[in-house]
């Protein structure tokens, strides 16, 4: 898995202090701050895109962004709400790409629909990770942003595959994802350190 965690406490204890809701707040946070940055990356460029498959992919994106903004990042704002999170971080839009621990790729002319395949396959693998982080955090501890974070990475499964059936529809090949992706890591304190493995190995394959 691209990203791995070291826990430090029990792991049947249960969410039962306010340093560890912050911290489910925290990662919460950061998955607001990029569905905001995936919304983006999908929306900005779905008009503009050239290549083959061009409507197909175009319309995918534009249905996958709202899958992002109205779905997912709706659903981590309504969660920190439940759980007495603050959002004044959050509430300035110029701290959202600092607060992200995915990188944010900028569509570059002349927006062909291979590079935009490969740069939102790279992004849903990041959010496939930083999904299975939450569930980690939460599995035995808050029920109910774990079930949270299993609808979602169900979601961002999904569209990795269809990403990458439009990618292998165009090349003939599947993207060599465990050769080109590069790990954030997403730093957290007290019950979770959250690492780099050893060795950069994707084990999803579609």
């Amino acid at each position: 898995m691209g990203v791995m965690l070291r826990k430090k406490m029990n792991e049947s204890s249960p969410v039962n202090s306010r340093i560890e809701v912050n911290e489910i707040v925290e990662m919460l946070k950061i998955l607001y701050a990029e569905e905001i940055m995936a919304w983006y990356q999908y929306y900005i460029v779905s008009k503009f895109m050239q290549g083959h498959e061009r409507p197909s992919i175009a319309k995918f994106f534009d249905e996958t962004a709202k899958d992002e903004l109205d779905d997912h990042a709706n659903k981590l704002l309504k969660r920190i709400s439940e759980l007495g999170g603050d959002i004044a971080t959050i509430c300035d839009i110029n701290n959202l790409k600092t607060i992200s621990k995915a990188e944010y790729k900028m569509p570059i002319q002349p927006y062909t629909t291979i590079k935009l395949l490969e740069d939102n396959i790279e992004s849903e693998i990041t959010a496939i990770q930083h999904y299975m982080v939450l569930a980690d955090l939460t599995r035995d501890r808050d029920y109910t942003t774990y079930c949270l974070a299993l609808d979602i990475l169900a979601d961002e499964e999904e569209h990795l595959r269809e990403l990458q059936d439009f990618y292998v529809d165009i090349t003939g090949k599947e993207y060599q994802i465990a050769d080109n992706l590069e790990y954030d890591d997403v730093e957290q304190s007290n019950c979770y350190d959250i690492v780099k493995p050893d060795e950069q190995i994707i084990i999803m394959r579609y």
